[in-house]
This record gives structure tokens, sequence and C-alpha cells, in this order.
């Protein structure tokens, strides 16, 4: 709903972002009154519920500490709200397969206007952020997440179906994160794949996929091999810095001088609002000395809304990882990984468009879950409260 940040919307974004709150209630609602039918159990409820809980003690902390009013810090801590859309799905049953192809058209979409940004730069028709570093001009515009999982969607389905076009877009994807110049993203990436490339199992000309996947790998490692240089000099620098680097410094400064009293380490300071002192406090702080909260990933989550929201991602991430679920959405789970080893530099889970995909991918997690408890008998019998005759979602 962000539309992508075009800089000629930027002015409707809030308006925007507003509006996708209002439709989920409204949903909901509707649902809740007229809809009566089966729903499919909650496996992730606890969780979403924990992070929703560190919301009204982190507005108090910013009231109390930071002089920011509970209106203000409810305005800017709405990105969150959007866990809410997790019940909404159940209440509206999508079919998980419609979602696979809503992943792929915004991967796609995503691809598309980043290389029009690149290629039309330096004239900006986004609203985010451009960088021309490490060999590269490194663009931020909202749809990353989605073509990420949309990489692990079309992977999955080339390692199962043996189809060239699909290995086509695998690349169209992979030089769009090596563009992007993200050395923790790229490395992470790699891991993940290499992971997935080990332990998948029934795939269809196994050493003959490898061999693709792997030549292609060093195919785009000499198309860009100056961002490479680059990424390898970022390293070494970052190395002789050592506790000088920047994202180092900011997240001591955050856990140790930040923090106005001890049961802020508790329960956060709050998000601040464009229109508080707050504000212009963390605001300073990022001009002045570069200290950015969203540089610091699960950390600055922290700083923000405090233990119970750390303690629902971990636990929301290790539930995803132990679910069992069909094998075709096994890609869910090596989504989750990835995002589990950036989230030190990445704080996604307190974004909107992120948070959205995470809903999503739980509620697809709960309809494969039910399929195979339907599926098997001894489950069946050793739930009694899994319904045995439902119309099956998971598939179109």
């Amino acid at each position: 709903m962000s539309f992508f940040e075009f800089k000629f919307l930027d002015r409707y974004s809030k308006l925007v972002e507003l509006a996708g709150i209002g439709i989920m209630i409204a949903a909901s609602l509707f649902y809740s009154i007229y809809d009566d039918s089966f729903r499919f159990k909650h496996n992730f409820s606890a969780y979403i519920i924990l992070i929703l809980l560190s919301l009204p003690f982190s507005m108090l902390m910013a009231n109390i500490y930071h002089n920011q009013s509970m209106g203000i810090s409810l305005y800017s801590q709405r990105s969150i709200y959007y866990y809410f859309l997790y019940f909404v799905l159940h209440q509206i049953k999508v079919k998980p397969k419609d979602f696979e192809k809503i992943f792929l058209f915004l991967a796609i979409t995503y691809v598309f206007f980043y290389l029009l940004q690149y290629f039309v730069y330096p004239h900006v028709i986004f609203g985010s952020g451009i960088l021309k570093d490490r060999g590269t001009l490194r663009i931020s515009i909202f749809g990353l997440s989605y073509m990420m999982i949309g990489y692990f969607v079309v992977l999955q389905v080339l390692l199962k179906k043996n189809q060239v076009q699909y290995l086509f877009l695998l690349i169209v994807f992979l030089v769009i994160i090596i563009l992007i110049g993200s050395r923790m993203l790229l490395l992470s990436l790699a891991a993940v794949t290499l992971l997935n490339l080990a332990i998948v199992k029934r795939v269809k000309s196994r050493l003959a996929i490898y061999g693709l996947v792997i030549t292609g790998m060093i195919l785009l490692f000499f198309a860009f091999q100056n961002v490479f240089q680059e990424l390898i000099s970022v390293t070494k620098e970052t190395r002789a810095q050592g506790i000088d680097n920047i994202r180092i410094k900011a997240a001591k400064y955050f856990l140790s001088r930040f923090f106005p009293s001890k049961v802020t380490y508790v329960f956060g300071n709050g998000a601040s609002s464009a229109t508080s002192e707050y504000s212009a406090a963390v605001t300073f702080l990022s001009l002045r000395y570069g200290y950015y909260l969203s540089d610091i990933g699960i950390i600055g989550n922290y700083v923000n809304f405090g233990v119970l929201f750390v303690l629902g991602i971990f636990a929301l991430i290790y539930k995803v990882l132990k679910t069992k679920i069909q094998s075709q959405y096994h890609y869910i789970k090596y989504f989750f990984i990835l995002n589990a080893l950036c989230i030190i530099t990445a704080g996604g889970f307190a974004q909107s468009d992120f948070i959205v995909l995470v809903t999503i991918t739980l509620y697809m997690m709960d309809v494969s879950k039910s399929m195979i408890n339907i599926q098997n008998p001894d489950i069946i019998r050793n739930n009694q409260d899994q319904p045995v005759q439902i119309e099956d979602t998971s598939e179109t």
C-alpha cells in the first residue's frame, strides 16, 4: 500500500498506511458479524500478542521519560498494528497459492522499479534514499522483502521442476541483490541458498541444476567484479576500524547512554514522532553522529519497544522453524532463516511492508499445518478440536 514510495505520492503515504489499518478493522468487524464458518487454528497468536503487548508499555515510557503524549505515540507506532492482519487473514481465508502469485508479481515489479531508478539516476522518482557507493547505486525502495521471498519461491520451483525460465528469474533477482551492495544480505543469502541446495529432496536432475546455479553465480561474480571488490574493501576497512565501526558505536551509545531509566530497559522508550521533542533528540543523534536506530536492526527495535517485542520476535522465528508444514511451502522457512541472519542490521519486524509479509506467511503455515493434520488420521484422533471436513484452501 506504500506504492513503492513514489516521490509524487510521498505526501499521502501516511494516510495510505492509516487507511490500511482502517481496512483491516472494517474487514475484521464484517467477518465477525456475518461469517461463522470454520477457522484454521492460530499457531502463532501467542507470539503476536506478546509483540503487541509491548506497545502500551512503550507508549507509557515515551510519555513519562521523553515527554511525548500518548496520542502521538499511538500514531507513531502505527506500523506495528499491521500484526493484526494475521487474525484478519484467518477470517478472510485467502488461498495460499494465490499469495504465491502475489509474491512473484510484487518481486518482479520491485525489480522493474529498481532498474528503472538505476538507469534514470540522477533523476529521482522515489522518496527513498539513494547512495552512490561500493561501485553501485544503493537504492532503498519498499518491496525488497517480497523480492527475497520471491527468490526462494523461484529457487524451490527450479529445484523441483527443472525449468530454465526460473533460472533466468533467479539470476535477475541475484543481480538486484548485488546492486543493493549489502554485505550482510549477500552473504546471508548465499549461506541460506547453499543450505537449501544441501537438504532439499526430490530434485530433478540434481547435478545439472547445481551446475547451472553455480555457473550463474560465477558469471555474476565476474560481471559485477567491481562491486565485489568494493565490498571486500569495505569489509577490510570495517575490520580495521574494529570498535570504531559506526554501527557498533551506535549500538553501544543507544544501549548504554540513551535509556533514561532502568524501567525503560525493560519496556523500551517508545517510537518517536516528528512532532515531539523526543524525535528531535533522535534526529540530532543521526545528523550529528550518524547514529540511526534503523542501522542496528533488532537492537533498534529493542530500544523502541523493549524486551517483550524482542522476545516475541525470537519466539516467533523459533516457532516458524519448528512448525511442520507441507513441502511446497518450505521456502517460507528459508525466508525466515535469511531474516534471522540479517536481524542485527535489519529492523524489518517493525516496518509495515515487512510485517504484512510476515503475517501472510504465518497464515499460510497455519493452513498448511491444518492440511497435514487433516490428512493424518492419528493426528486427528489426538487433536479432537481439529475438524475433519473443511474446504482445502492450500491449493488454488
